[in-house]
C-alpha cells in the first residue's frame, strides 16, 4: 500500500460538471412522450401505416426522438481560458520541447486556472518544471496502452494557496510538486488505474496511483504508494 499518508483524497474532482439523475429521467420521460407524441400526429392526420410504408414511419418517430434534449456525458467546461501571459507562454514553450503524442501543453495548463474562492495556481515556479515531465510520460503511456481517448486534466499544477481551497486535499500534495495528475480517460476510472498500476509493475516508473469515482491520480514520487482500492 506504500505509504501512510494518502496524499491526495479528495471528496469529488474539482469543478467536474455532475448530470442529475432527475435530469436523466426527465429526459427519458421526454423521449418517450415525444415517440407518443410522433404516434397520435400521424393517427390525427389520418395517415396510416398502408400509406406510410414501415421505414418512413420508422424514419419520422425517429427524427423525432432524435430532437429531444437529453443529459449529455459531463466534460470539461471549455471557458476556462489560458492567458497569454509572458509566464505562461514561456512554461508552454518549455512543455511543447517534451511533446507528448497524447497530450498538450494546452491540457496541461487549463487546469492551472481553474478558480476556487477566487484563487488560482497560475504556472509553477521554474524550478519545479522539470518535475512533471516523469509523470507527463506516464500519462501519455497509460494513454497509449488504453488506446481511449484522455478527456481532460483535472489537476495538474497546484500553487499552495489554491491546494489549501481543495476539499480533502493533503497538505504534503505532490501537485505542489509539480509531480501529480490527476486524469479522466474515456473509460472506467477503473480500468486507467490498473493500467498504471500494469505499468508500475513492470517497471515504467515508481510513484502514487489513486482510485477515485470519475478519476485517477498519478504521481512520480519515486517510491510506490496506492490508495482508493
Amino acid at each position: 500500500m506504500g505509504e501512510n499518508v494518502e496524499p491526495d483524497r479528495e471528496l469529488a474532482p474539482p469543478d467536474v460538471p455532475k448530470v442529475d439523475s432527475q435530469d436523466e429521467s426527465r429526459g427519458a420521460g421526454m423521449t418517450r412522450r415525444s415517440f407518443l407524441m410522433g404516434g397520435s400526429l400521424l393517427m390525427a392526420g389520418g395517415i396510416s401505416a398502408g400509406y406510410l410504408n414501415r421505414h418512413h414511419l420508422l424514419s419520422v418517430c425517429a427524427s423525432l426522438i432524435q430532437k429531444t434534449p437529453v443529459a449529455n456525458k459531463p466534460h470539461y467546461p471549455s471557458s476556462n481560458s489560458i492567458p497569454s501571459t509572458a509566464d505562461v507562454q514561456a512554461y508552454r514553450k518549455f512543455l511543447n520541447a517534451h511533446p507528448m503524442k497524447y497530450l498538450s501543453a494546452s491540457e496541461i495548463l487549463r487546469p492551472h486556472f481553474k478558480r476556487r474562492e477566487g484563487v488560482s495556481s497560475g504556472v509553477p515556479p521554474t524550478e519545479l518544471w522539470s518535475n512533471i515531465v516523469p509523470t507527463l510520460h506516464v500519462a501519455n503511456k497509460i494513454r497509449q496502452r488504453l488506446n481511449t481517448p484522455l478527456r481532460y486534466v483535472v489537476s495538474a499544477y497546484r500553487s499552495l494557496a489554491y491546494n489549501a481551497k481543495c476539499p480533502g486535499a493533503s497538505k504534503y500534495s505532490l501537485h505542489m510538486q509539480n509531480r501529480a495528475l490527476d486524469l479522466v480517460f474515456d473509460c472506467s476510472p477503473r480500468r486507467a488505474f490498473d493500467m498504471a498500476d500494469q505499468l508500475r509493475k513492470e517497471g515504467y516508473f515508481k510513484g502514487g496511483i489513486g482510485l477515485y469515482n470519475t478519476f485517477i491520480h498519478i504521481d512520480t514520487r519515486g517510491r510506490n504508494a496506492t490508495w482508493g482500492v
